[in-house]
Formats: C-alpha cells, sequence, structure tokens
C-alpha cells in the first residue's frame, strides 16, 4: 500500500512502460484500496480510465467508468469503453458539461420521483385519519396505475432529457463546479429530506383543500358544490373529492417539476401541453368507463361545473408551490455564488479530479 500512499500525496503519478495487466493492476489498487479507506469515513471512490488502444481494454474494463478514444490503433478500445470520444480533447467537454448535466438530470429526476410519489400517498394517508381508518380510498386502481404512468411521466422524463441547469459556457469556464457532482450534492440526506417534505407538506395542503372548501368540513362528508343547475347547491359523493384532490396532485406536482426546469425549450413547453390535454383526455375518458350509478360517471364534466373548485384550484396551487418557489429564488441565488467563487479560485481544467494517474 505504499504506492497507493504515495499516489494519494500527489495530484499527478506517471507510470510508463506497463503491461495491459499491469495498467488494470493500478485501478484495481486504487479502487480495492480506497474502498477500503472510505468504510472509515467518505464516500465510495470512482475510478475513470481513458484509452486509445487494445492493450487498454483490460484498463477500461477494470475502471468503473472507461472511456475510449477512436484511435490509430483500431477500435478495440472504443468497443470495450462506456464512452467515446474523437479525441483527447474532447476529455474536458464529456466531464466537465456532459457529465455535470447528466448527473444532475439524473439525480434530481429521481429526487422529484420521490417528491410526486409522496404528495400523492399524503392525501390518502390524511383521508385515513378522516374516515375511521377504513381504509377507504378516494382513487380507483386506475388512478393509481396511471399516477407515474401518464398523469406526470412526461415533465419528469423531459427534465432528463433536455435539463440544463448552467449553460456549456459557464460550465466551461468554472470547472470548480464539478466538484458537486463527485461531492453527490444533489442526493446528501438532507437534500432528499427537502424534497420529501416538500412532497408532505404539498400532499396535506391538497387534502385539507379538498377536505375545507369542497367537502363540507365533515367527517365522511358528501362532496357540496355550487353547481349551475336549478338547485343553488347539489350533494356529491364521496368519490368526487376524491377526483377533485387528483386533478390538483396531477397539476401541482406537474408545475412543480417544472418550477425547477431552468432550461424551457420548445420540447418541454410542447411536453407540458401534452401532458395538460393529454390528462384531460384520458380522464374524460376514464369516466365513461364506469357504471351509471357509479360516483366516478361523468365526475369530472361535474367538477368542471363547479366554482368552488375553480375557486380553490388556484389558491390550492399557490399554497402547495410556496415552499418550491422560495427554494427555487434560493437555488438561483446559490448557484450565482458558486460560480462567483469559481472566478474568484480559478483553477486549472482538470480541478475536479481528484488524482490522476498516467499509465503508458
Amino acid at each position: 500500500m505504499a504506492f497507493l500512499d504515495l499516489c494519494m500525496s500527489v495530484t499527478t503519478v506517471l507510470c510508463c512502460r506497463m503491461t495491459p495487466l499491469q495498467k488494470a493492476s493500478i485501478i484495481e489498487l486504487v479502487h480495492v484500496g480506497l474502498k477500503e479507506r472510505s468504510k472509515q469515513g467518505g464516500g465510495a471512490p470512482v475510478t475513470a480510465a481513458v484509452g486509445d488502444g487494445g492493450n487498454d481494454v483490460s484498463m477500461l474494463l477494470q475502471a468503473n467508468v472507461g472511456i475510449g478514444i477512436y484511435g490509430k490503433e483500431g477500435r478495440e478500445a472504443v468497443r470495450a469503453a462506456d464512452y467515446a470520444i474523437p479525441q483527447f480533447q474532447h476529455l474536458r467537454r464529456l466531464l466537465l458539461v456532459h457529465g455535470q448535466w447528466s448527473y444532475h438530470r439524473i439525480s434530481m429526476t429521481m429526487v422529484m420521483f420521490y417528491h410526486k410519489c409522496v404528495t400523492f400517498v399524503t392525501t390518502q394517508i390524511a383521508l385515513n385519519f378522516y374516515s375511521g381508518i377504513s381504509a377507504n380510498s378516494w382513487f380507483t386502481s386506475f388512478h393509481y396505475t396511471l399516477y407515474n404512468l401518464t398523469f406526470t411521466a412526461l415533465t419528469n422524463l423531459l427534465f432528463g432529457i433536455f435539463e440544463k441547469h448552467l449553460t456549456d459556457k459557464q460550465l466551461l469556464q468554472h470547472p470548480r463546479l464539478y466538484r458537486l457532482t463527485i461531492q453527490h450534492a444533489n442526493l446528501r440526506a438532507w437534500y432528499v429530506i427537502l424534497w420529501v417534505l416538500d412532497g408532505v407538506w404539498q400532499g396535506l395542503v391538497i387534502f385539507y383543500s379538498v377536505y375545507f372548501f369542497l367537502a363540507g368540513n365533515e367527517d365522511y362528508a358528501s362532496a357540496i358544490f355550487l353547481t349551475l343547475d336549478a338547485s343553488p347547491r347539489n350533494q356529491f359523493d364521496f368519490t368526487l373529492c376524491g377526483c377533485a384532490c387528483l386533478v390538483y396532485v396531477i397539476i401541482s406536482v406537474n408545475i412543480r417539476a417544472m418550477l425547477h426546469t431552468r432550461d424551457f425549450n420548445v420540447a418541454v413547453a410542447i411536453g407540458l401541453v401534452i401532458t395538460a390535454v393529454g390528462n384531460l383526455i384520458l380522464l374524460m375518458i376514464l369516466q365513461l368507463f364506469v357504471k351509471p350509478w357509479d360516483g366516478e360517471f361523468y365526475s369530472y364534466i361535474k367538477l368542471a361545473q363547479s366554482p368552488t373548485f375553480w375557486l380553490a384550484l388556484p389558491v390550492t396551487l399557490l399554497m402547495a408551490g410556496l415552499p418550491g418557489l422560495i427554494w427555487r429564488i434560493y437555488s438561483d441565488h446559490w448557484w450565482k455564488e458558486q460560480m462567483q467563487r469559481a472566478s474568484k479560485n480559478r483553477v486549472a481544467p482538470c480541478v475536479g479530479i481528484d488524482h490522476l494517474i498516467d499509465t503508458t
């Protein structure tokens, strides 16, 4: 382990005239050695290898991330690698730009998925406290199935594909920001917990909005809506409250995803329109595939005729989205501070890489 201690005490190590197996052994030494030390504190190491020839295949396969370069020696390295680049100069953009974007997209898609599921489940948990823990559900099996499949899928999917929290120019000018990726900034426990708590908040706000504004504030109460027909007030059933709650949840979590989107491009805008129109059509179709005496029969048409439903909608969305709006404002300020710090401490382009070992 003396060689490993020497490698970790410097920034760059050059190992010359090595065989393919020796190159792979260096990767294994660093990975296994640092993994043992990480048990005492710190995260597990992540190794990356870059090669352009057949003698680099073993090293590329041994590393966590293998990057192959199209070279004169053939394409063996490219075929064995996880990523392929045409020239070595593109490595900087691959790590600092696409690496940052990829990490941010995947990590934020994960926490937003937790958030929307917690929001949906919280409304049902809150309902149990007002239904005698009777396991009555506001939602049907179709709602549970389609919630992640269609109702809220497209906004998160587009975020995971197109989101750019910073431009490529900013990331290249401030390579120090790459350290945030190494430190798993978006997957820290406290950050994930904040998103979960935000989901709980949204779920509770939506539930109590439906409970007080639409359900008449009574246990097991039928929803009392002010309708536009001859009767000024009309009693609707328990299921209709669930339909209103579902609509509020779908709109709220999709707005939350859009609120966190910084690169609002054409694809995201089209996806938002498709989500809104598609969900509306889908809900209208679902209400027709039930029996006429079922509570869901024409339920969303009844909701559309209720002024109370529409008046409660903006109030509910504003209250539910307030923490997310505050967090977005703080997040923008935080990113500006990070770029200012990176500008004051201009360093080499490979600042995000803790240690570099060159095996030739």
